[in-house]
């Protein structure tokens, strides 16, 4: 099928209606490097997978001004000769750029350059964003394979869209974001059938490549830089031929000296402006000896020339990269064969605030592509490492693109898991942006922004928390850093869990036909009412959903006590015999959550278990004269018990086969437990434990609670 690629050459203009400028369309000869480069691609989506990642990277999505120049010196003088005549003319700044067309002809076409009439170019403008957007699959299934976003793309197949390319022979054209198909060509649900839409999906990118050069890069052209290899070849005896076997090393040879010194370091940025700007259109230069080397590599069949050319054009990219000329790598690197463009993209990541967040998006979704565990990826390592880095101290949107192919290929593995928690350690300020991000499933789900929550950073720092060496502050201690993580950290964590666990409990209910509205609000007040109000529905829930497994109850208990409860340290919280939870003050952080001490965790627990449908058995008082007392309680579900020792269900790996066959033993587990959950007896003196057994409803009792001396239980003593 022979292709014809459209460029606009600027004329004296004329006015049609609706519109100051319309520039007239003229055709420019078929087979150049945009038709080979738009058919290359094609053919390789056509050869992937229908789940292959492979994304090509033909542009990215963001700082499309930046890209590389695709413009030749002739029609940049048209278009600053056309500026200067129309001075006058009140010119709004996009109709520069809507003279351009690329077209695939159909099979009856001839390699005769059709005119472009005015009426056509009329019609263009009139119904230009028009036509259908691609579907979501497509477009997403595209942006992966071809690299770029195509939101805005829109396509047309009316009647309007059939005359047109009917009139040029065509089979399609693109014309910016819109592309017309010839009856019965567009067929996107057909994967066999996808070779033309990728061609012209592959144009829509080039134009936008085509329109940001226009504006920047007159001073650079192809043909300007193709004169000065020549000279330079004859100069030096060197290779000169594109297609040559040695021209991979007259290329490097030729423009290496302009970017690196002798260690392959990029040139330094000069200050004078003059040497800047030579500086810079160096750059440009290698970028267009890059697509030369790539055009090479993409028409030669010689193995031994493809690798020439390939590790001169990444020496040429990797060096854009470290000279800060990131978007121009990128936008040539989907030509890299795969070792090489790795390497390009892992230098990208060392400074990755260069990158834009799309692009970044598209390198991280390409190192996913082509493995299952996330620790085969360097940039992984780089986020769990334990140290500060470039990639934990991105804006919002640079953070979100870096999750976001990350979660969608990985899950919510572990590596992932720590790979965010980290994140977040270090980079305070996305904390609430990526939270919202996740609890709306804009980024990953509510799921895993609770397994990050949950992570061993964001534990409270009395229950343990695992501590960053690198964010404690010089000469502050472990447990003055921890103190201050109560105000600067656990504010957000609990906020978020707090907003996760309530719809998470909501949803329970409901699953087994319960019904827990909201709480009005998620303050102090509120939510305590919302709790008391709902943890009977909330156990019943847990019960109906868990009949046999006892462990997920269990986790539902350990979750709101965390959530939901702050365990004071120092003083006393008088418990509820019915395990109310109304009189409770707020507690840290921020008096988010309620104050507790283990008594109070005791009853509660006893309460919520209750509903649950265990069986409540008795509570246990540790006193020991020279430090802190503990509470506990032991219950009982299908002949097993097991013991609520603070904000933990601990098993007794106790059983019987007859009711209370085995409670003598179960009570004594119940004072070791309890007892070495939270002391160390080599310094306790004076110890007093007190037992009694549960009431009916799981109440504690009001002489239990006051250390009733007929309760005293010496036998229970887990020390002797």
């Amino acid at each position: 099928m022979n292709i014809k690629y459209f460029n606009p050459k600027t004329v004296k203009p004329g006015t049609i209606p609706g519109r100051i400028i319309q520039p007239k369309l003229e055709v420019n000869p078929p087979n150049d490097i945009y038709e080979k480069q738009a058919d290359e691609v094609a053919n390789r989506v056509s050869r992937m997978p229908g789940n292959a990642q492979d994304n090509l990277q033909m542009q990215p999505k963001e700082d499309e001004d930046k890209k590389l120049q695709m413009k030749s010196e002739e029609e940049d003088k048209n278009l600053q000769m056309k500026s200067e005549e129309d001075e006058s003319v009140s010119r709004p700044p996009e109709d520069e750029e809507k003279g351009k067309i690329q077209m695939s002809v159909g099979s009856s076409s001839n390699n005769q350059v059709p005119q472009v009439s005015s009426s056509l170019a009329s019609q263009l403008n009139s119904t230009k964003g028009q036509g259908s957007p691609l579907s979501e699959g497509v477009s997403r299934e595209m942006g992966q394979k071809i690299g770029g976003n195509f939101n805005n793309v829109r396509v047309h197949t009316d009647d309007n869209a059939v005359r047109m390319n009917k009139e040029l022979g065509a089979k399609a054209f693109t014309h910016g974001n819109d592309i017309y198909f010839n009856n019965g060509q567009y067929n996107p649900e057909n994967s066999s059938e996808r070779h033309l839409l990728v061609h012209e999906l592959t144009h829509v990118i080039q134009q936008k490549q085509h329109s940001a050069q226009r504006k920047i890069m007159r001073a650079v052209t192809e043909q300007g830089v193709d004169a000065e290899f020549i000279k330079w070849a004859d100069e030096n005896k060197r290779v000169k031929d594109k297609t040559h076997k040695d021209f991979p090393w007259s290329a490097w040879d030729f423009i290496r000296p302009k970017i690196v010194d002798e260690v392959m370091d990029p040139l330094p940025k000069p200050k004078d402006p003059k040497e800047l700007k030579e500086w810079q259109d160096n750059y440009l230069r290698a970028e267009i000896v890059a697509r030369w080397l790539f055009t090479l590599k993409a028409t030669s069949t010689d193995k031994d020339i493809k690798d020439d050319a390939d590790s001169k054009a990444f020496y040429i990219l990797d060096s854009l990269v470290k000279a800060g000329f990131v978007s121009k790598a990128i936008a040539q690197s989907g030509y890299l064969n795969a070792d090489t463009r790795i390497l390009v993209y892992n230098t990208i990541l060392k400074n990755p605030s260069t990158a834009s967040a799309s692009e970044l998006e598209a390198i991280v979704t390409f190192l996913c592509a082509t493995v299952d565990d996330p620790t085969k990826v360097t940039i992984v390592d780089t986020l769990t490492n334990g140290n500060n880095s470039p990639l934990k101290n991105l804006d919002d949107t640079r953070t979100k693109a870096i999750i976001k192919p990350l979660f969608l290929k990985f899950g919510t593995q572990q590596k992932i898991i720590d790979a965010i928690a980290e994140i977040l350690m270090f980079n305070p300020k996305v904390r609430a942006s990526l939270s919202d991000s996740m609890m709306s499933s804009q980024i990953g789900n509510p799921d895993l922004l609770f397994k990050v929550l949950k992570h061993d950073f964001f534990i409270e720092p009395s229950y343990g928390a695992t501590i960053l060496q690198p964010l404690i502050p010089a000469g502050m201690s472990n447990e003055d850093y921890d103190k201050s993580r109560m105000k600067t950290d656990m504010p957000w964590v609990y906020t978020y869990k707090q907003k996760y666990y309530v719809q998470y409990l909501i949803d329970l209910a409901k699953s087994q036909s319960i019904i827990i509205p909201p709480p009005k609000t998620f303050g102090f007040d509120d939510l305590k009412t919302w709790l008391e109000t709902n943890t009977e529905n909330i156990g019943d829930a847990a019960r109906k959903k868990y009949p046999t497994n006892p462990e997920p109850i269990f986790e539902i208990y350990r979750n709101i006590t965390d959530i939901f409860f702050f365990h004071v340290d120092k003083g006393n919280i008088t418990p509820d015999p019915k395990g109310k939870i109304a009189h409770l003050p707020a507690g840290e952080p921020s008096k988010k959550r309620l104050q507790a001490d283990c008594d109070v965790f005791a009853s509660y627990g006893m309460r919520f278990f209750f509903d649950a449908k265990f069986e409540p058995i008795g509570y246990i008082a540790i006193i020991p004269g020279n430090t802190d007392a503990h509470a506990g309680a032991l219950i009982r579900k299908d002949n097993k018990y097991y013991v609520i020792s603070n904000k933990n269900v601990l098993e007794t790996n106790i059983s019987e086969t007859k009711t209370n066959e085995k409670k003598g033993d179960a009570i004594k587990m119940l004072s070791k437990l309890t007892f070495y959950d939270v002391y160390d007896d080599s310094n306790l003196k004076d110890l007093k434990i007190y037992y009694s057994d549960a009431g009916t409803n799981g109440e504690m009792p009001n002489n239990f609670i006051n250390q009733d001396i007929s309760l005293l239980r010496g036998d229970l003593d887990p020390s002797k």
